[in-house]
């Protein structure tokens, strides 16, 4: 058979996999039939369309079992399935193909609708409509089984009054009921189980930040009365107090808080020193086990938030893991809490287990590329890193890069371009302020960022530049989805030559070159929902301040024309340059979303400068940016 065309071809594909997919019944022995799914319909008027239509897709979705897949309409998995036929072993193509691609048949007979009439039941129950009620039919035609059910919610019950149990005798209970002012649990709202399992994780949360960490939401009861009227229900929060473990009942304080910066895996329990010789006290109350003086106890200042005698708090055992994986040092974190045996108190002890990275890393990194402009090239960069540089958990890293881009053939010829460049950078995990010592809250440890480089781009026959800079400045963040970049120091020289060559060509390019000093802070704000939880919409925002110059100029009165200035004696530049970068993100599903981007920015010079400094200046094109053009 020949096809004139693709649509033709595809025709085809699509009436033979229709015509396999429908031949998937004829595998089915006599008597069998296949399940192919349920319809479920809600016959009552006490929903809204939507919110009828929500539900049954709700219910649908909650039947047993599911039918097999299909794409299209078509069951492709349970045909490749058939068609391949049941494998001999656990090894072999068959068997492979069956793992992968395949999918057993979903019998008829698999599907009771009694059973689900049951699931459909208990699901509107706990939507809180105690009176729902729900009948099923099945239908079979040509070996396939369908049901139908009919259902009817009749009313929400609602929440009449909330009561949490208080106990004499116990402490526990008259905690729980303090936290009542923030219970989800309200009066006239419509009883909900996903609300009640909320509402016990809540209390669980709040009780392990007053000391209770042997509590669970599971040694919670929430009790419903229904007798209180039609439609009704009152609420009773009580303790499963024959089920829960002693433990449970009791707030724990804080006894020894050690931390092992040298833990080794080794097997199920690991390995930490057997005894605690070279114990590094911290005025904080934490004791550090380092035999081999690995780390200074500073490193641990930032990160611990446990002191010796207070309540177990569950919020600051999350933000001291956080902050000591946050460190980057160490490969592997983790806490051990324990009691305090033999005594009259209620104590924890806590070991913090930390296995470190390799100190030092070594990296290359080769590349290539070519366009559609008769230009090739390559990139290459070195790059070390030593991990704790100081003994306090810096990162110090050299890098040096270089490029080569050059052109064979074509007609419109583009100078031949070099770059060399050379950064070192340190990375200190607090802030370094003088003279005032700073411990940040939240989550994250602070940075303190120093770099220095030096930047080399030679265009052939045109021009080079040299740029030298240093900076100094702070990193830091709110939370996972917002981070900020502050560098109040940033210095930077630009050298550049312009020469010409070619006596075919001349051309003076110094107005497009900056030679001079910029001197001046960046500030950088970068919000990203994502970062936190992926929904629905989710948000990405960068906003970039750039200033030079500022304060030098406006007490020197420079002015370009009539009054340039010098610093250093160096022409300096002043300017003022924003840059934002907003990007929306619409997720469809969790394989789809739609993404749109926009940014721009906006630069002015003035006073003792004419234009933007070249390095400066907004560009169009390249990988990251309009790629039509270079």
């Amino acid at each position: 058979m020949k096809f004139k065309n693709g649509i033709s071809f595809i025709i085809a594909c699509s009436m033979l996999l229709l015509f396999t997919a429908c031949s998937n019944t004829k595998y089915l022995a006599e008597g069998q039939s296949l399940y192919v799914g349920s319809d479920v319909e809600i016959e009552d008027s006490v929903l809204t369309k939507k919110e009828r239509k929500s539900m049954e897709s709700e219910l649908e979705s909650a039947l047993r079992p599911k039918p097999n897949k299909t794409f299209l309409g078509l069951r492709i998995k349970l045909w490749i399935h058939n068609v391949v036929g049941e494998p001999k072993s656990n090894k072999g193509l068959k068997y492979w193909m069956q793992d992968k691609f395949g999918e057993p048949p979903v019998l008829g007979s698999d599907f009771n609708v009694e059973y689900n009439n049951e699931i459909i039941e208990n699901y509107l129950g706990n939507e809180g409509f105690l009176h729902a009620s729900s009948i099923g039919e099945e239908e079979i035609k040509k070996k396939k089984k369908k049901a139908y059910f009919k259902v009817k919610t009749d009313k929400q019950s609602i929440i009449n009054d909330v009561e949490f149990t208080v106990y004499d005798t116990l402490q526990l209970s008259k905690h729980i009921k303090n936290t009542r002012e923030n219970t989800l649990l309200k009066e006239g709202d419509a009883y909900n189980l996903n609300t009640i399992k909320k509402e016990r994780e809540r209390i669980s949360e709040t009780l392990k930040t007053f000391g209770y960490y042997y509590f669970s939401p599971n040694h919670i009861l929430v009790r419903a009365d229904t007798s209180v009227g039609t439609y009704k229900m009152d609420l009773k929060v009580d303790l499963k107090l024959g089920e829960m473990p002693k433990e449970a009942m009791y707030q724990y304080k804080m006894n020894e808080i050690l931390v092992f910066p040298n833990y080794q895996l080794q097997g199920n329990r690991g390995r930490r020193p057997s005894r605690y010789a070279d114990t590094l006290s911290h005025d904080s109350g934490f004791k550090i086990i380092d035999p081999s003086h690995s780390f200074k106890s500073a490193v641990f200042y930032q990160a611990m938030q446990f002191k010796p005698g207070e309540y177990y708090d569950k919020r600051k055992q999350n933000i001291s893991l956080n902050r000591l994986i946050s460190l980057g040092t160490f490969k592997f974190v983790k806490n051990e809490f324990s009691i305090v045996e033999d005594i009259d108190e209620h104590l924890l002890d806590v070991h913090y287990l930390l296995t470190p990275a390799p100190k030092k890393a070594f990296n290359i990194e080769l590349g290539g590329f070519g366009n559609d402009g008769n230009r090739l090239g390559s990139r290459a960069s070195i790059t070390w890193r030593n991990r704790n540089l100081l003994k306090g958990a810096e990162l110090f890293t050299v890098k040096v890069s270089g490029g080569l881009e050059k052109q064979y053939g074509g007609e419109l010829k583009r100078p031949d371009q070099y770059n060399v460049g050379v950064e070192l950078g340190l990375n200190i995990p607090k802030f370094l302020v003088p003279f005032i010592p700073i411990k940040a809250s939240g989550m994250f440890i602070p940075r303190t960022l120093i770099h220095v480089n030096y930047d080399m781009n030679l265009r052939k026959d045109y021009s080079i530049t040299n740029v030298y800079t240093a900076n100094f400045g702070y990193n830091w963040k709110e939370d996972a989805a917002k981070e900020h970049k502050l560098f109040p120091i940033n210095v930077s020289l630009v050298h550049t030559d312009t020469f010409n060559k070619n006596p075919d060509f001349e051309v003076n390019l110094s107005n497009l070159f900056y030679n001079g000093i910029i001197i001046g802070p960046t500030y950088e704000y970068t919000y990203n929902s994502q970062l936190k939880r992926t929904q629905k919409h989710n948000f990405y925002f960068n906003g970039r301040a750039d200033l030079s110059g500022n304060i030098i100029g406006l007490s020197q009165r420079a002015n370009f024309e009539n009054n340039p200035k010098k610093f250093l004696g160096m022409d300096f530049a002043q300017y003022v340059k924003l840059q934002a970068d907003f990007r929306y993100y619409l997720h469809f599903t969790k394989e789809s979303v739609l993404a749109a981007r926009a940014f721009g920015g906006w630069g002015i010079s003035y006073g003792n400068s004419s234009q933007l400094p070249n390095i400066k200046q907004f560009y169009v094109g390249g990988s990251n940016s309009l790629r039509g053009f270079q």
